[in-house]
């Protein structure tokens, strides 16, 4: 007897589905596309962030189960999709190194005009999840000094402290919370005005959460007031259609992609599809590199003789070249449909491998420190 195949939507930025389609039927579109009329006959959904899974999508569906590619999942409406007894399944963690490679890398790249960007300054890591302790743990072995602010982490790894308490001693201080709208401890416009004001003359602020967790009104305005805060967003209020003032006010600005990682998405499809075929006894679970995707090892060279941060920010720089994705997001903000602008850039952003795919050479000498610190960054040696 023949197995039926299931029929699925998918966002079309979700990788690795090729397997799947051999057992299941996989129609994908945008995902900003998908809404009530584009589920027609699908029994499954896939989707990533840009896709708002609530009543009104699923209500009087077919769908029998919704897997969302992501680490958060403020996206969905969990009490919707059991009202209508749809099972659900998410990635936490796929992306967590991803992420923290991108804050990591933006200090780095900010360490050559921001002092305390540089080892040795004092980061407020706010929110200790995947992303967070995953971030703390590599800027400590970096030479970082950090505190964890998260009321919900009994064992953080780093001495905890509370937000309003350390604003305004921090060199850094990066977002990692889910948005929260109500409930004892909000995570909405978390940074607002007034907690703005405290950051210190020269701190570095770094969001990579969701975009209303800072008041994207409020940091515009201490941002135009003058350079007296360096601000590195990759999230913002109102995506895709994004304050453009305020884009061109931070010193790193990108479309959403923290978490863009070839292997971080790799490995959410792999969470969500081995959920679905579970849910619908299919058979299988390999999820296939794209075609034309890079060699697992890109290698490059360093001299042994750079100074330790120098040498890590170069080879971050490399492994995630933020600055070009500051640029392309720029270009797409200047033309004429800015909105379509940053979902091109998600949609065709460029294969990026996490730092444990790339292979560094030192060349010239023997540099123990910095070894250390590519090591602990995840680069392999060789």
């Amino acid at each position: 007897m023949t197995r039926r195949r299931p029929r699925i939507l998918a966002d079309e930025n979700i990788p690795g589905l090729g397997a799947l389609a051999e057992v299941a039927e996989v129609r994908r579109i945008p995902g900003r596309a998908i809404d009530a009329a584009s589920l027609a006959d699908a029994e499954a959904l896939l989707v990533r962030s840009v896709t708002r899974v609530d009543a009104a999508l699923v209500e009087g569906s077919q769908l029998r189960f919704v897997g969302s590619a992501t680490i958060g999942i403020d996206h969905v409406d969990r009490a919707a999709l059991e009202a209508s007894g749809i099972a659900f399944a998410h990635a936490p963690g796929s992306s967590a190194r991803a992420v923290a490679e991108y804050v990591v890398s933006a200090l780095l790249a900010l360490a050559h005009h921001c002092p305390g960007a540089r080892p040795g300054g004092r980061v407020g890591v706010v929110g200790v999840g995947h992303v967070g302790r995953r971030l703390t743990q590599t800027l400590q072995a970096l030479g970082y000094r950090c505190v964890a602010i998260d009321p919900f982490v009994a064992d953080p790894p780093a001495p905890a402290r509370t937000l309003d308490a350390v604003l305004g001693e921090l060199d850094v201080l990066t977002l990692h919370v889910p948005l929260v709208g109500d409930g004892p401890h909000p995570t909405h416009h978390l940074l607002d005005a007034a907690r703005l004001a405290q950051l210190d003359s020269g701190a570095v602020l770094i969001n990579t959460s969701r975009g209303a967790v800072v008041c994207n009104h409020a940091l515009r305005s201490r941002l135009e007031a003058g350079p007296s805060l360096t601000a590195v967003l990759d999230v913002f209020e109102c995506e895709p259609g994004i304050d453009r003032r305020l884009a061109r006010l931070c010193a790193l600005a990108t479309p959403h992609i923290a978490g863009y990682s070839l292997d971080a998405k790799l490995r959410g499809s792999a969470r969500v599809q081995a959920a679905l075929r579970r849910h619908f006894g299919l058979p299988g679970n390999a999820v296939r590199l794209p075609v034309g995707a890079p060699p697992a090892v890109p290698r490059f060279a360093l001299e042994a003789s750079a100074e330790p941060w120098r040498g890590w920010a170069r080879a971050t720089a490399i492994a995630c070249p933020l600055a070009a994705d500051h640029m392309a997001l720029l270009h797409a903000l200047g033309g004429d449909d800015p909105a379509g602008g940053f979902d091109r850039l998600r949609r065709d952003y460029p294969v990026r491998r996490e730092f444990p795919a790339h292979q560094v050479e030192l060349t010239g000498g023997s540099n123990p420190t910095l070894a250390a610190g590519l090591r602990a960054l995840g680069f392999a040696l060789g």
